[in-house]
This record gives C-alpha cells, sequence and structure tokens, in this order.
C-alpha cells in the first residue's frame, strides 16, 4: 500500500473540520502517513493545504498552521513514499 507523509499539525487541522481525509496508516512524531487508496481524499487535503498556504488563505491561524500547510502541499506534491526502519533492515 502507497503511502505519503504529511505534516500531522495540518493533517489534524483538516481532519478536525470533518473534511475528506485520507485513511491514516502511522504516526510518529509530526508526520502522519496516510493512504493513497482514496485519490479524492488526497486531493481534497491538497486543496484545503494550497488555500491555507496562499497569501489569500486564512489571516488568523494558530501559530505554525500556514507553515505547516505549505510543508503539506510539498509532501503531497512529491508523493514521496517514506523508508520505514524495518524496510531499511531487510533491504540490505
Amino acid at each position: 500500500m502507497e503511502s505519503i507523509p504529511v505534516p500531522a499539525r495540518f493533517y489534524d487541522d483538516h481532519a478536525d473540520r470533518a473534511l475528506l481525509t485520507p485513511r491514516e496508516i502511522r504516526r510518529a512524531g509530526t508526520r502522519v502517513w496516510v493512504s493513497t487508496e482514496s485519490p479524492d481524499a488526497i486531493a481534497e487535503l491538497l486543496n484545503d493545504a494550497e488555500f491555507y498556504a496562499s497569501p489569500s488563505g486564512p489571516d488568523e491561524l494558530p501559530p505554525g498552521l500556514k507553515a505547516s500547510a505549505r510543508r503539506c502541499v510539498d509532501a503531497i506534491r512529491k508523493g514521496r513514499r517514506p523508508t520505514f526502519a524495518a524496510e531499511k533492515k531487510w533491504s540490505t
């Protein structure tokens, strides 16, 4: 199953607003790995993050949320798949 690591701060804010949200696979520190099985949910998260990160987005945001949205946009656009410690161990 493919996944994308996104900032937990923006992911949690997005989910708290009861928007279509990708399924959480794993959480570690400040990252949440989300499933790519629902393109609609990924698109909704990306659209929301782009709006929050844009200059025309909301003005009154909690500290760090705009920066977290920018990182979320970058992570989704890159679509990078994380390498977990167990995968590193077995791939050598």
